[in-house]
């Protein structure tokens, strides 16, 4: 079995959150591999705690990485329902699809009102 490899897009008490939850995968089933913050220094705070190398601002520099499978957004709603990050972020799952066939969007991004 490949071991997923997992991007995460937030930083604070959602993403600590996640990341505990994690552990009840299966052995070597998934690896948290980068995080994507706003805030720098969130993302080097969760990253130290959770023992991950690859840090970031920039969503897309997230989806670049060729060893990321499955991104969990860990933002509140509000971060990524507003039209401009809805459009934003359909963009970079787009073009992250094409790279990684079988990824699909949540129904909040597909859908934001509904």
């Amino acid at each position: 079995m490949k071991t997923l490899g997992i991007g995460m897009v937030g930083a604070r008490y959602g993403a600590r959150m996640h990341l505990a939850n994690f552990s009840a995968l299966p052995a070597g089933s998934g690896e948290l591999r980068g995080v994507c913050s706003r805030s720098k220094e969130s993302a080097e705070a969760f990253a130290r705690d959770a023992k991950v190398g690859f840090i970031t601002d920039d969503f897309d520099a997230l989806l670049a990485r060729k060893d990321i499978d499955v991104v969990d957004l860990c933002v509140p709603p509000a971060r990524i329902t507003s039209s401009r990050s809805v459009r934003r972020t359909r963009a970079s799952i787009s073009s992250w699809r094409s790279h990684s066939p079988g990824i699909s969007a949540s129904p909040a991004i597909r859908n934001p009102s509904g």
